[in-house]
């Protein structure tokens, strides 16, 4: 590398990473950018790179599995995060802020948001998802189902991820190597926390929360 990177952009799509990189090039922020498709060559990257000005994160990159990482990069690089996801959930901007990142942008953004968000992150500054005023009564019933999520046991969750993989009970305990019985008896147990009347119902709702939610913890 003959220079150091002043901004990196870590999602596990190239396509999304050229999007970005353009976007950055529209806004005048295009030189010495540099992408990267998981957590592995991330980490080596903030190694070798010491001006770093911001850095892009696709919240379902591989290998990054917790906030807990995040929070730990942001301060022992000094850099702003501008996390990207699928969704807008306020309950996953709210925990992905506290644990120290700068901004979320959902990837559906209109491409004028998303250069106003680099350009402020990428100053200090924090910017969250602007929200649709119709889509208001539907983030208030996905944030009480995420937080409801968090009542949920380990196993409980290993489950739920396979309802949500199409999976029945007699396949999920193949997988889990459990008995059925054990299943239907975690599924009761779920359906109770989250108040959700049956099957049907869970996979109907769990369609509405984008799954990175789910797939990383706070610290």
């Amino acid at each position: 590398m003959t220079s150091q990177a002043h901004i990196i952009i870590a999602d596990s799509s190239p396509l999304y990473r050229q999007g970005f990189q353009l976007a950055l090039a529209a806004a005048g922020m295009g030189q010495n950018v540099i992408g990267l498709g998981c957590i592995t060559t991330l980490q080596q990257a903030l190694l070798r790179n010491t001006s770093l000005r911001l850095l892009v994160v696709d919240a379902t990159l591989e290998g990054l599995d917790s906030f807990t990482l995040l929070k730990t990069i942001a301060h022992d690089h000094n850099v702003p995060i501008l996390l990207t996801s699928s969704g807008a959930d306020p309950a996953f901007v709210r925990r992905a802020m506290f644990n120290g990142v700068n901004g979320v942008i959902s990837k559906n953004a209109p491409m004028e948001q998303l250069l106003e968000a680099l350009q402020k992150v990428a100053k200090g500054g924090y910017w969250r998802p602007v929200e649709d005023p119709d889509s208001r009564a539907q983030n208030r019933e996905t944030a009480y189902f995420t937080y409801a999520l968090r009542r949920l046991s380990n196993q409980e969750r290993n489950v739920l991820q396979w309802v949500r993989g199409g999976l029945r009970n007699k396949q999920i305990a193949s997988e889990m190597s459990v008995t059925e019985h054990t299943i239907k008896s975690h599924m009761s147990s779920i359906l109770r926390k989250l108040n959700i009347e049956n099957r049907t119902r869970l996979v109907m709702a769990m369609q509405q929360v984008p799954n990175e939610t789910q797939q990383l913890r706070s610290a």
